[in-house]
């Protein structure tokens, strides 16, 4: 991850969850929506033992001022591989559930 940044002006972040066990505010993000499911699996490097299917998406507006650190998903293995990850990710400390985008 690159040193902590602030956000100006407001943004929006979505998370792919899978509207059970997945939390749908965590501290993980991403700067780009991907294109559906498998795609935020590889890209995020979301292994499927860790109970995220990522078939629903949430989005947060952080507001500005937020300190955010930003880089890429690293490469989570997995039973017989692993998984690529290299796809945005951002870290937010502490998501208010306020920021929910309904």
């Amino acid at each position: 991850m690159r040193p902590p940044a602030r956000l100006d002006p407001m943004t929006t972040a979505p998370r792919h969850t899978d509207g059970g066990e997945a939390a749908q505010l965590g501290s993980y993000w991403s700067k780009v929506r991907p294109s559906g499911p498998m795609q935020a699996q590889i890209d995020g490097a979301l292994n499927p033992a860790w109970g995220n299917t990522a078939a629903e998406v949430a989005t947060i507006r952080v507001p500005a001022g937020t300190t955010i650190y930003v880089g890429s998903a690293a490469s989570q293995p997995i039973l017989g591989g692993s998984l690529m990850g290299g796809g945005s990710q951002v870290y937010i400390p502490s998501v208010s559930p306020a920021w929910l985008v309904p």
